[in-house]
C-alpha cells in the first residue's frame, strides 16, 4: 500500500551509513516536515523496546509518520507502535547510460553472478 506522507509530520529512523542522503530524499521530494530522528550506527539492529518507547515521544512531537529506508523497515519485528511506519523505497533509474561503461558493469555483474550460488540472481 502506498502512502501519501507530502506536507505531513514525520519522524525518522534509519541505520544507514550516511543517513543525509536519506534526509534530503525525505525533504526534497518527499516534502515532509521533520519533527524528530533516531539515527543509529550502519547495520545495528533496531530493539522493539527502544523503537516503542522512540513512537511515544514522537506521538507527543505530533509526528503523523515513523519513516525509515526499505532496508532498515525488513529489520524491525513486526511490533505495535502508536504511530504508523511507513518506508521509503528506493530505486535506481539510468537516465543516459554511458553504452561501453554501461556494458562494462553489465558483463562484471554477470561474472561475479556465475561465480558463486551465494550471488545475487539476475532476473
Amino acid at each position: 500500500q502506498v502512502v501519501d506522507i507530502k506536507g505531513r509530520n514525520v519522524a525518522y529512523f534509519t541505520s544507514i551509513a550516511r543517513p543525509d542522503s536519506f534526509v534530503e530524499t525525505l525533504k526534497k521530494s518527499c516534502f515532509v516536515e521533520i519533527v524528530g530522528s533516531l539515527e543509529l550506527f550502519d547495520h545495528a539492529a533496531i530493539q522493539s523496546s527502544k523503537l516503542i518507547a522512540w513512537a511515544r515521544s514522537m506521538k507527543c512531537r505530533s509526528a503523523d509518520y515513523l519513516v525509515c529506508t526499505e532496508k532498515d523497515r525488513v529489520k524491525i519485528e513486526a511490533v505495535e507502535v502508536s504511530i504508523p511506519i511507513v518506508y521509503v523505497k528506493v530505486g535506481v533509474v539510468v537516465a543516459k547510460p554511458c553504452h561501453s561503461r554501461w556494458n562494462e558493469l553489465v558483463a562484471r555483474v554477470v561474472s561475479l553472478t556465475m561465480r558463486s550460488e551465494d550471488s545475487i540472481k539476475l532476473f
